[in-house]
């Protein structure tokens, strides 16, 4: 499913109100930059600076914040109705209440900054309102793929996850710009970067405002994981109601606006649409419920550290690893080549499964990379925390890891334990029988053992 928005300026305001032309024009050109609003290069980022944007803002809100009833309005209002655009409403999340600013007839604008400052003001709010519509049109597709992880690892149907944990979960669909396509032509990481940078920046300025986007205002504490999916629409109108509380702060107050425009991101006219695939919107939410549901399976991540697979299957025999796939995988096993390492899904409890049919699962429907599936060793303990300086979150897989710990006989595999840093399997070490000195191994196992057919077994 494609969700397609724009931040296209379709058609002039009609409700603009005539300014006679400026009589500051030091105030339009600080460099050699064409930022007339009817530019024949279009809208630019770069006019924020070259305009001194922020210089312009803070003289007006010094000079005029007191008749324009800022106290009460905030800035964006303040300056819209200050300025005429009486009936416009722009630090809200609604529908059409701020249409995009006439280009066609700079006249219309005391200066170039007084467009300009419009303009922000228009696109911020756009930006804010496509992103809510994205969230709300991702529910369908998200929720189902959600229920997909939780029927195909089955989790104990009592397994829950913290509403809180989530919210910051949700934190990272901000992060939706990098995600953009269709940006001016020939700019397009640029406008990306710009967007991105001055949301970080307005989030490392004022403190209280992550805490904003991703606060749990609900009293549900808890969700089922089985019941994320059903639960969505009101998880995610829960942090819709945070996301507006964010959008009045950078609309209302102008020091915070200013840092999240300070790049130029939102001085920008995008040509095209913007499209956002859903499954990639919420694919955090995603890894955070496959995580969670192998955790709760008892399933970690378990490495054979300085071992690759390939190399055991050509020189055992025992096990079954000819070549990798696209993503690195041979039946049960991932090979990450550049470590030197060999990773298996393990469960404790269950130790004749190769887990063959869930890696498949995963792989096929896109649930996880396999780094992501793997690798989780730096956040072992953790819990997912939403990152102001990038948008994304931190340790959003958390099951469990566990690197084998391997020996070269049977009477070491014995006395030592099974894995560097977890406690040994409920039935580790099991003989394979009376007479016998063979230990049996779980399908995770690639140490030395299985170079003698005699010190291991399978059941």
């Amino acid at each position: 499913m494609t969700l397609t928005f724009s931040l296209l300026a379709a058609a002039p305001l009609i409700a603009s109100v005539f300014a006679a032309p400026s009589t500051k024009p030091g105030l339009d050109r600080r460099q050699d930059v064409d930022c007339a609003p009817n530019s024949s290069t279009g809208l630019k980022a770069e006019c924020w600076a070259a305009l001194d944007m922020n210089t312009f803002i803070t003289d007006w809100v010094a000079t005029n914040c007191a008749a324009a009833d800022c106290a009460n309005l905030g800035f964006a209002q303040a300056f819209l109705q200050f300025n005429g655009f009486t009936g416009l409403t722009c630090d809200l999340i609604t529908s059409s209440t701020c249409p995009p600013f006439a280009t066609n007839n700079p006249d219309e604008y005391e200066s170039q900054q007084h467009f300009y400052a419009l303009w922000n003001i228009y696109a911020v709010y756009q930006f804010f309102n496509q992103y809510s519509t994205a969230l709300s049109n991702g529910i369908g597709l998200a929720g189902q793929t959600v229920d997909q992880i939780v029927a195909a690892v089955a989790p104990p149907v009592d397994v829950q996850a913290e509403t809180s944990a989530l919210m910051n979960i949700f934190g990272t669909t901000l992060n939706v710009a990098s995600l953009f396509s269709g940006f001016i032509p020939g700019g397009a990481s640029t406008a990306v970067g710009l967007i991105h940078s001055g949301l970080t920046a307005a989030l490392g300025f004022a403190e209280g405002l992550g805490d904003t986007l991703v606060s749990q205002t609900s009293n549900q504490r808890f969700v089922q994981l089985g019941q994320i999916g059903a639960s969505l629409a009101g998880l995610v109108e829960d942090y819709q109601n945070n996301l507006l509380a964010m959008v009045q702060e950078v609309q209302r107050n102008h020091e915070i606006f200013m840092q999240a425009c300070g790049d130029g991101g939102f001085s920008q006219r995008i040509t095209t649409s913007l499209t956002i695939q859903s499954s990639e919107l919420y694919r955090s939410l995603q890894l955070f419920v496959l995580s969670s549901a192998l955790k709760a399976n008892g399933l970690v991540s378990s490495r054979s550290t300085g071992v690759s697979a390939l190399t055991v299957a050509a020189e055992t025999g025992q096990i079954s690893c000819d070549s990798l796939s696209e993503v690195r995988t041979c039946n049960q096993w991932f090979v990450d080549e550049a470590a030197g390492n060999t990773y298996a899904l393990h469960n404790p409890n269950d130790r004749s499964n190769t887990q063959i049919d869930l890696l498949v699962t995963i792989i096929d429907n896109g649930w996880a990379t396999m780094d992501e599936l793997f690798k989780v060793e730096d956040c072992q303990g953790q819990t997912p925390t939403f990152d102001r300086a990038t948008l994304g979150i931190s340790c959003l897989t958390t099951h469990g890891f566990c690197e084998w710990n391997y020996f070269d006989s049977t009477s070491q595999s014995r006395e030592n334990p099974q894995f560097t840093n977890c406690d040994n399997d409920p039935n580790w070490p099991e003989l394979c029988g009376s007479f016998q000195d063979g230990i049996v191994v779980p399908e995770s196992y690639l140490g030395p053992l299985l170079q003698f057919s005699q010190a291991f077994c399978k059941r």
